[in-house]
């Protein structure tokens, strides 16, 4: 039976494509709004909480037209919503990648193509702290549209670009990074195929082994860092590191041992993560000065450390 259902939008058209539901059993959601926001159509982000009441809602883009095709949860907790844009970038149609805070607050945006059409359909967290795209770019000549994949650094700089497929259109729709680094790639083909379009699977090889001195190289063991700053006034960040893949839980308590804030992850890749801390309670609500606890839960590793709060 019907739980619940609601409705997001104005009086011009709204279109939603993916949704998420988050550690504290509320949902964002993303997709393209045609009533807010300065252009013909805006990229829309908009957080429910468990029981399909508004949060907040957002948009992005410029005066032309920007549409939301995934949402991915960053390491530090915000949000990376991927699309493609015409308002910014070089081309008719621009992949488009925006990140923000955890109240969906903007904090960069970048886009990627050349002069023609290029899409991003899907986004995710890669290994080493940055970004892995999927999508679609408009080809040359004869070629219709091919793969288009974009590898990113942390603040969703290329690092570098490639295009997959034949003579036909080639579509990228979901990647994604194993623990061995490689990539695994889903879309569909018109190019290989007796007829019609196929289902189209590729396995790219993964990047270079990380540098000695890359934060993200694997880690030995398990470790809880020190916060920093501690004591700390308006936020602090919590670094940890992960020898393999975990399921996490990072929980902040008072002196009374009562949780005032956590985070949970199904799967957190291996080497060093962060999450950063503003003084708010799981309601968003502000906390007093004192001394608090924060634990790390990551399979059957259990470390806990002491911080301070000064107002």
């Amino acid at each position: 039976d019907t739980v619940w259902t609601r409705t997001f939008g104005g009086s011009g058209g709204e279109s939603g494509v993916a949704v998420k539901q988050l550690a504290d059993n509320s949902y964002i959601a993303i997709g393209s709004t045609g009533s807010f926001g300065i252009g013909y159509s805006s990229l829309y982000a908009v957080k429910v909480d468990i029981n399909g009441d508004s949060l907040w809602a957002k948009t992005f883009g410029g005066t032309g037209a920007d549409f939301g095709s995934d949402i991915e949860i960053a390491f530090d907790g915000g949000f990376l919503f991927s699309g493609w844009t015409s308002s910014f970038g070089a081309g008719f149609y621009d992949a488009y990648l925006v990140k923000t805070d955890s109240d969906g607050n903007f904090e960069w945006d970048q886009t990627y193509g050349g002069a023609k059409e290029d899409r991003a359909y899907s986004v995710q967290l890669a290994m080493d702290g940055g970004y892995i795209l999927t999508g679609i770019k408009e080809g040359s000549g004869t070629r219709l549209i091919d793969i288009y994949v974009i590898k990113t650094d942390p603040a969703g700089n290329s690092i570098w670009e490639r295009t997959y497929g034949g003579s036909k259109s080639d579509v990228g729709r979901v990647i994604f990074q194993e623990p061995n680094r490689d990539y695994m790639l889903i879309g569909h083909t018109y190019s290989f195929t007796s007829g019609g379009s196929d289902i189209y699977i590729l396995k790219l090889s993964g990047e270079a082994t990380d540098s000695p001195d890359d934060p993200h190289t694997v880690p030995s063991g398990y470790e809880l860092a020190q916060n920093y700053p501690n004591p700390f006034n308006l936020s602090t960040r919590i670094d940890f590191e992960l020898p393999r893949i975990s399921s996490v839980k990072l929980t902040i308590y008072n002196i009374l041992g009562q949780t005032i804030r956590d985070w949970s992850y199904d799967m957190v890749f291996p080497g060093r993560n962060s999450v950063l801390w503003d003084g708010r309670d799981n309601y968003g609500n502000e906390t007093a000065s004192g001394i608090y606890f924060y634990r790390l839960t990551a399979g059957e590793f259990i470390e806990s450390r002491k911080m301070v709060l000064v107002k």
